[in-house]
């Protein structure tokens, strides 16, 4: 008796796609602290390359006392919050991003109608 044999298609599993609406995801601290100390970095070492920018940054960063991370670190936690807060009400369908989208979609079903009834 032959075997059955079981067909060796790949499965292809679709990715969900990342919704434009959603609000972005907050910042660690470090690059909270890169963003702000990226251009002082760059005067104080003119035609550092990027790569060498980087390294610079993650000296001063590892180097930088506990004090001054602590700031960073508060900056850091209140973006978290302020992203759990966006992300909730994005959640409920009740963010700002969520109400022009339904509004568009208003728009475009009666330019529809008027298009169908012509």
């Amino acid at each position: 008796m032959a075997k059955d044999r079981k067909s060796r298609k790949k499965r292809i599993e679709v990715k969900k796609g990342k919704d434009p609406n959603a609000p972005k995801r907050s910042m660690p601290a470090y690059m909270l602290w890169l963003n702000v100390s990226r251009e002082k970095i760059k005067s104080d070492h003119p035609g550092i390359s990027i790569m060498d920018l980087s390294k610079k940054a993650g000296e001063i960063w590892k180097g930088m006392s506990k004090e001054k991370k602590k700031k960073w670190d508060r900056k850091a936690e209140d973006a978290r919050g302020e992203y759990e807060k966006a992300m909730k009400k994005y959640e409920r369908g009740q963010g700002e991003y969520s109400k022009r989208e339904k509004s568009k979609r208003k728009v475009k079903v009666k330019i529809e109608k008027k298009v169908n009834t012509c």
